[in-house]
């Protein structure tokens, strides 16, 4: 587990570029220690009536966030980088980045070797931890409490 500091997700601010306000609604670390969010604007398309698309961002353009609005968390980036397999669907591939979601869930996320008829490499895919083997110790994260968004052991 390593301890990060990061933008408490759902903090309304200003996407410095577009000038657009809305909050971070993901947070995604690699292998390198990497950070970025998912911005959701506070926009909807006005022919669809969905929301408008996230722009994905370093948080140096987010504009209005003060030290109150940082929290730590410890996140499992010990499997980055892992092979790894999801007992549920069977999807293998290496772990090239962590995901935390706006209500606290983390998930990794997969990216298989290879590629599709057409030469497209194949979609990675976000899996959680709990349902995660590690190809290297064939172990199994341990299911946790319902709710608790961290895989133990």
């Amino acid at each position: 587990m390593a301890k990060v500091r990061l933008i408490k997700l759902g903090t309304m601010c200003t996407e410095s570029a577009s000038k657009l306000s809305g909050a971070p609604t993901h947070f995604n670390i690699n292998g390198s220690g990497h950070m970025n969010y998912l911005f959701q604007p506070k926009r909807l398309n006005p022919e669809t009536h969905l929301p408008v698309n996230r722009i994905r961002l370093d948080e140096s353009r987010l504009q209005g966030i003060t030290k109150e609005n940082y929290v730590e968390m410890e996140l499992p980036t010990e499997m980055i980088g892992k092979e790894v397999e999801d007992r549920i669907s069977g999807y293998k591939g290496t772990v090239v980045s962590l995901t935390v979601h706006l209500n606290g869930c983390v998930h990794y996320v997969v990216q298989s070797a290879g590629t599709t008829k057409d030469g497209s490499p194949i979609d990675s895919i976000e899996i959680d931890p709990r349902s995660c083997v590690d190809q290297q110790s064939t172990s199994v994260k341990q299911p946790v409490s319902p709710g608790d968004p961290f895989p133990q052991g």
